[in-house]
């Protein structure tokens, strides 16, 4: 665990679970497999429990704990870059934000919020095709993106709302 642990590089997180990968290797529980978790939080203490906590996934009751966790460590991440590419979008800086896009959608290409926030950041840049697709495979994804434009959080105008319409 420990030569696993130091020769990796990276978030803190990553370095544990290279760790936890390597004992699982090395023969593991001797009880056998079942839960896996991860919990990361910043150094200062904080007032609240929930205050501060940067990393929080776990497993419980699998027989691949340690792969399942390692799919939520790559959600976790994922939500994370969309998070810092709001505030790119935000910021105008449209180059970060389509960075953050191509390695959100890389590491969870199966979450559909993932896929959902590439979808309304292309449609930004003129590429409306993936949202479009959303919204005809799940008409529910329009009202979302109508409530997001109702609470500023998308800046699509009115004629691109128009051409999201299966018929548009």
């Amino acid at each position: 665990m420990r030569d696993a642990f130091v020769a990796s590089d990276g978030a803190l997180q990553r370095r544990l679970l290279a760790a936890l990968l390597a004992a699982e290797a090395a023969g593991g529980d001797f009880r056998g497999r079942q839960s896996a978790a991860l919990l990361v939080v910043e150094a200062e203490v904080r007032d609240e429990s929930w205050e501060g906590v940067a990393v929080d996934v776990r497993v419980d009751d699998d027989p691949e704990p340690l792969d399942r966790l390692e799919r939520l460590l790559d959600v976790s991440e994922a939500y994370e870059a969309m998070q810092a590419g709001t505030a790119a979008v935000k910021g105008g800086d449209l180059g970060e934000a389509g960075r953050l896009a191509q390695r959100a959608a890389a590491l969870a290409p199966h979450d559909q919020n993932v896929a959902g926030w590439v979808a309304v950041l292309r449609a930004h840049a003129g590429d409306l095709e993936p949202l479009r697709e959303l919204v005809v495979r799940r008409p529910g994804n329009r009202r979302l993106v109508d409530w997001l434009r109702a609470h500023d959080q998308v800046q699509l105008s009115d004629e691109v709302m128009e051409q999201l319409e299966p018929d548009g």
